[in-house]
Order: C-alpha cells, then sequence, then structure tokens
C-alpha cells in the first residue's frame, strides 16, 4: 500500500489495495478478472474505469465513473459523474445515468437516473460537449475543498482537469473529471463578427 503519497498524471497502481493516497489526473482500473479496491483515497479529476472501486473512508471530486463506482456511505463524492451504478456513497451535486439506488444525495442537487445521451463526453479527454448536463453544473467549492491542506509544490497541480486543459471556464466548472474547452466556441463566435482569434 502507499500511505499518504500523491500519485498523478499515471494510470494507478492495478490489482491490489491503495491506501490513504490522493489521485490527481490519473485513471484508475484494474485486469479482467482481478480484483482492484482502492480504499481511504482523494481521487480529483480522475477517470475511474474497468470495474475498479473505490470505496470506505474516500472522497472522490471532480471525478467520471465510467464503469464503476464509489461505496460505503462512509465515502463522498462530489461533482461526479457516474456512466454506469453511482454506488452507495454520499453523494454532493453529482450525475448518474442510474438511479440512486441506496446512495444518498445530500445536498439535493443531484441528478440521477439520467440518459447517457444526455451526457455526452469526448473519448480519452472525457470531457463534456456542448449540450451536456454535466457543462457548468459543477460546485465550485467544493472542487476547492477537494486540495484543500495539500503542500505548496502539490497545488501546482491543481486547476487542471483529466487532460490537463483549463478548468475553470465561464466563472464555474463542470461536473466530472473532464472541462468542455470553450476556446473553440468563442472563436467561432468572434469569427461571425469577423474577429479572428488563435485558439492554439
Amino acid at each position: 500500500p502507499n500511505n499518504k503519497c500523491v500519485v498523478t498524471n499515471c494510470r494507478a497502481p492495478y490489482n491490489g489495495a491503495v491506501c490513504s493516497c490522493k489521485l490527481l489526473r490519473c485513471t484508475i482500473g484494474k485486469n479482467p478478472g482481478e480484483n482492484a479496491g482502492y480504499m481511504s483515497v482523494r481521487s480529483v479529476d480522475s477517470v475511474w474505469k474497468d470495474g475498479a472501486s473505490c470505496y470506505s473512508y474516500s472522497y472522490a471530486y471532480n471525478s467520471t465513473f465510467a464503469s464503476s463506482y464509489i461505496y460505503p456511505n462512509t465515502s463522498t463524492a462530489h461533482n461526479c459523474l457516474f456512466l454506469a451504478a453511482s454506488g452507495s456513497a454520499k453523494h454532493y451535486n453529482c450525475i448518474s445515468v442510474s438511479g440512486k439506488g441506496s446512495g444518498t444525495d445530500e445536498d439535493g442537487k443531484c441528478l440521477f437516473g439520467q440518459k447517457l445521451a444526455d451526457l455526452g463526453y469526448e473519448a480519452g479527454t472525457y470531457r463534456p460537449v456542448v449540450g451536456s448536463l454535466a457543462v457548468d453544473r459543477g460546485n465550485p467549492a467544493y472542487y476547492v475543498a477537494a486540495t484543500n491542506g495539500w503542500c505548496e509544490l502539490w497545488q501546482s497541480f491543481v486547476g487542471k482537469d483529466y487532460a490537463k486543459g483549463q478548468r475553470v471556464y465561464n466563472g464555474t466548472i463542470d461536473v466530472g473529471a473532464g472541462e468542455h474547452d470553450w476556446r473553440g466556441d468563442f472563436a467561432k463566435e468572434l469569427a461571425k463578427k469577423g474577429v479572428a482569434v488563435d485558439v492554439a
């Protein structure tokens, strides 16, 4: 187990318990037929997939659970996007394609039982597309709370989404690990007015 460390910008270790660490902009998964449990972790701007589980006193912030979930009620999820089951954790401002089940809506802001088609996102970056329910629906206060107390070195990694893009647009954030990149949309609108903008 990794005790009180920060794993960032990588695929988290597979096939074994990882505990008491911070996962920042990571892809967390497991190999088929094997178990991967992540206990007492803090997940920020990360993507959970392949059935890897986040459990027991874990905290997820602006993470996307592509085919995984978080449990039990000793764990919490904030501004998270669930593309499959949402699990039995306490949820704050989350969006899920599944029903609430044994989980809870702690702040009354969650959207359970949504259509996957209404949660459109880019493959690979997990950034929501225009029209997705996740766009501009995040609670910035939860995101700020996610990294409270982190040392100065790790603060330099904060403020970027899963794909290392800008986290805040329009004065707010999106739900899930990715943040819609509005620069292209802004450039198109300005182009209609005859203003050319380089968004590279």
